[in-house]
């Protein structure tokens, strides 16, 4: 997600959500990728300087980090792949090849993801096993 951003632009990514800040918050359930420079500003401009920023269980964590970001002049990023899909959330259709986190998913699906997504290796797309290979010739 940051790859290709410069470090020292204060932006962050996430599900966006239009309401609640001038600029839009991003869903505190599917998660934050913040720019180093962003995170230094939250540190440095927000939690220790501004009135926006609530320690504690005031409000929406979401909604009140929204809030503090943007009064530590960190803007939201556009995490959308090339074909302006949601990495984030979505339906099949709205899921980037690039998806960075997914939102309500219980603990038990995780594990089945973690597995489908780094374990698995689907027949006929890997190399053929090799007591399968002499039934093909």
């Amino acid at each position: 997600m940051l790859l290709d951003k410069n470090p020292e632009n204060p932006i962050y990514f996430g599900c966006h959500f239009k309401k609640h800040v001038k600029q839009g918050y991003m869903s505190g359930g599917a998660g934050y990728v913040l720019s180093r420079q962003a995170l230094k500003q939250f540190i440095e401009n927000g939690l220790k300087k501004t009135t926006h920023c609530h320690p504690g269980l005031k409000g929406d964590e979401d909604v009140e980090l929204g809030r503090c970001l943007e009064a530590a002049q960190v803007k939201v990023g556009d995490s959308r792949d090339s074909q302006k899909r949601g990495r984030y959330f979505g339906g099949m259709e709205g899921i980037s090849d690039y998806a960075v986190s997914f939102h309500h998913v219980e603990v038990v699906d995780m594990y089945f993801f973690e597995y489908l997504i780094y374990h698995l290796r689907p027949f006929g797309i890997y190399d053929i096993p090799q007591n399968v290979s002499y039934y093909l010739n």
